[in-house]
């Protein structure tokens, strides 16, 4: 692992960035296609795009033509682009990321950047939430060709909100490309006998804030050996992926450091031993609220100690004889649950969400598994945006053991995403029906993710929509429509019977759009209510729906599809992630749609579209 990892979101970040300013250009919109698609390329490499560029093969992955490379180039031999420069002398970094975030245009945002005297993000952030902002913006005559009303001041603070809020995140799926290399590099540690990730990253939450490792050395198994453990602390300098120790926290049966590391998140690394694995790893899992909970139960129980959990003595310690590296897996912690007589909760549902009552009463969920998904609905191919040749998806399919796989390409509306027009869409019918009569194994099937364009109208006709075998609709453009508006224009695409998925339904992107203005409340009722599936969209800066709306889909009955909206071959690992989200939301298999058998899946599709407004 290289120093240089942090540059994959970085450098993927300065591209979308320009592509943004692009496309408030009259001739901008060939240039915004290929800098998202270069920008979707870097920050979708499972790996160190530093060491690829200086291995010469950055130029062959696909979706990187020559104007990208020669960017990229520019960025790794000087650190900088001088085109994004250029921009950023008059305006800051952090400023030209609010324009993808808030939706509402380059201009405006300069415009209200100079008109509030502006100086940073910080200034924005004070200025919105003054009073009278809504009528400082609304009376200045400066800004009448910009046309700015109250809809989009309102999303212009709502998107302020959203900047903040995701402020010192990072997503996991980002960081999921690194932790195989991570252990392996623990492995090849001679004193290292057990590694375990804990903290949010094994809680599985979407996004995190830092990294918990847990380590248990060879000479820690029979007692705890401090000098040797800080030795071992200080030692793990070495690592390729740490940069440095910033802070030691000793107690008597464990030493812990925090580091800076080269992936652009803090790692906290807690050195254990043997005997105090259990607990150790139960604490450090998380999360505060969960923990106290427990020790509350413990305390009933006469089994805490005014400070910590105290082991029952008698029952058997399997830490004794721990696997090498455990990485995610390891469920040591079973034993604190057990000696409760708590039922074992999995650590994604550690959240204090009532999933301790639900313990007690041995009515957990039995949560969805990733080997429990029959196939994907929502794949982009080359027709519209997406970069996977068909032989390998297919292949790719075969291996995670799918039954089907939805071709979803863009309607014609969706500009940027390279969408296919009514006589494209009929030339995709006919080489899908190639593709069902040339595939034995995996099915096929003729997807479409359509735009919904405004109140009561598709990006299509019905007479296209029914002829697909799965229609996702969705929103790509208008995030300035009023929340009213947005709220119907879901409720209507869900009322229309060729409509069988939402897909992204709040249309967040990790820091690159805030959610939109709607009612999720309605949306998730009407979908209920009309036998719709919500999509969970498994892109590791999607994540839409997220935990909590997926567990009020789950509790008034409704469906979920759970998604990957893949665009590059490996974005079909990335299931996994939308996975995790529904087991965070408690969401059992029965839940899910891509659950079922194409036979269900096709039976329960002809049942939903007998709903008609």
């Amino acid at each position: 692992m290289d120093k240089n990892q942090i540059h994959n979101l970085k450098l993927a970040t300065t591209l979308a960035n320009l592509a943004e300013i692009y496309k408030q250009k009259s001739d901008g919109t060939k240039a915004a296609i290929d800098l998202n698609v270069a920008a979707r390329t870097i920050r979708d490499y499972p790996g160190n795009i530093f060491d690829a560029y200086n291995r010469g093969f950055i130029a062959s992955l696909p979706g990187i033509d020559e104007t990208a490379y020669e960017l990229i180039e520019e960025f790794f031999e000087t650190g900088r682009i001088k085109l994004y420069d250029e921009i950023r002398g008059q305006y800051p970094d952090e400023l030209i990321k609010f324009i993808r975030i808030s939706g509402l245009g380059k201009k405006r945002i300069f415009k209200l950047y100079e008109l509030l005297d502006l100086k940073s993000m910080s200034d924005l952030r004070q200025k919105v939430h003054e009073t009278g902002i809504y009528k400082l913006i609304l009376e200045n005559t400066s800004l009448d060709e910009e046309h700015i009303n109250e809809i989009q001041i309102k999303r212009l603070i709502d998107s302020v909100d959203y900047y903040y809020c995701i402020e010192g995140l990072t997503p996991r799926g980002f960081l999921e490309f690194f932790v195989e290399s991570i252990m392996n590099e623990f492995g090849r540690m001679k004193e290292v006998k057990r590694a375990a990730f804990t903290g949010s990253m094994r809680r599985k939450k979407s996004f995190v804030r830092d990294i918990d490792i847990l380590l248990l050395p060879e000479f820690n198994t029979d007692e705890y050996d401090s000098k040797k453990s800080e030795l071992l602390l200080k030692k793990l300098c070495n690592l390729t992926f740490i940069n440095e120790l910033t802070a030691i926290n000793s107690k008597p049966d464990n030493i812990s450091g925090t580091f800076k590391t080269t992936l652009g998140i803090d790692m906290e690394i807690i050195i254990t031993c043997s005997k105090a694995w259990p607990l150790d790893l139960f604490y450090t899992t998380g999360s505060k609220e969960h923990v106290k909970r427990v020790e509350e139960i413990a305390m009933q129980r006469g089994l805490f100690n005014g400070s910590s959990i105290q082991l029952n003595s008698q029952l058997k310690m399997r830490s004794n004889k721990p696997e090498a590296i455990a990485g995610f897996e390891d469920n040591s912690d079973a034993i604190i649950y057990k000696m409760l007589d708590l039922q074992y909760i999995p650590p994604e549902l550690r959240e204090n969400n009532n999933e301790i009552g639900l313990a007690l009463n041995k009515r957990l969920p039995e949560l969805i598994k990733l080997k429990d998904i029959k196939g994907d609905l929502h794949v982009h191919s080359s027709w519209s945006d997406g970069l996977i040749d068909f032989d390998e998806m297919a292949t790719k399919a075969k291996v995670l053991g799918y039954e089907y796989l939805a071709i979803s390409d863009h309607s014609i509306s969706n500009i940027y995403g390279k969408g296919l027009n009514e006589e494209r869409i009929i030339e995709k019918f006919e080489y899908i029906k190639y593709l069902k009569a040339k595939t034995k194994v995996l099915k096929i099937l003729m997807g479409g993710e359509v735009d919904i364009k405004s109140i009561g109208k598709m990006d299509y006709g019905e007479h296209i929509l029914e002829q697909m075998d799965i229609v996702l609709g969705s929103m790509h453009s208008n995030y300035t429509n009023s929340f009213e508006e947005n709220t119907l224009r879901v409720i209507s695409a869900i009322e229309n019977s060729n409509v069988n998925i939402i897909a992204h339904p709040t249309g967040v992107v990790f820091g690159a759009r805030a959610p939109y203005l709607l009612d999720m409340e309605r949306i998730i009722e009407a979908a209920a209510t009309h036998g719709k599936a919500l999509e969970i969209n498994s892109y590791f800066i999607r994540l839409d729906l997220n935990e909590n709306y997926s567990r009020k889909v789950k509790a008034i009955g409704g469906k979920i599809a759970i998604n990957t909206d893949s665009h590059r071959l490996n974005n079909l690992d990335m299931i996994k992630l939308g996975v995790d989200v529904a087991r965070r939301a408690g969401l059992e298999k029965e839940d899910v749609i891509n659950t079922m058998s194409l036979d269900e899946l096709m039976n329960w599709k002809q049942k939903t579209a007998r709903y008609k407004k």
